[in-house]
């Protein structure tokens, strides 16, 4: 059931943050994957610690990546999008959103390199 929770989470967190961002409102999804991320950690008390090192070390990684695109000029947003410089808040957010899923919800793939490869 918790993997069953935590896929729904990160689905709608997802999509808070694709359809706010696209409304103009970059700063909602951000709000969501806090909510999200705060619950998915209450649910995983016993593995608090490695859970929040993780999802930070996701956002962290995900502002450096996707900042890198940004000014490689591989991607760019909206202004109206924009909340963060050089890359998006709700950008780093998702990042952060994938990370709640690791070792619950995707860890089926856990060791299947292949598998993570095709669908990365």
């Amino acid at each position: 059931m918790k993997n069953i929770i935590n896929f729904i989470g990160f689905q709608l967190c997802w999509l808070i943050c694709v359809l706010t961002a696209a409304k103009g409102l970059p700063w909602a999804g951000p709000v969501a994957v806090m909510l999200w991320a705060l619950i998915h950690l209450s649910m995983n008390r016993t593995q608090y610690k490695s859970e929040l090192i993780l999802l930070l070390f996701a956002a962290l990684l995900g502002y450096v990546i996707d900042s890198s695109l940004v000014l490689l000029g591989y991607i760019s947003f909206p202004e109206y999008a924009v909340l963060a410089y050089p890359t998006s808040l709700w950008m780093v957010a998702l990042w952060a959103n994938l990370a709640t899923t690791l070792h619950h919800s995707l860890d089926w793939l856990n060791k299947r390199y292949v598998l993570i490869s095709l669908f990365g």
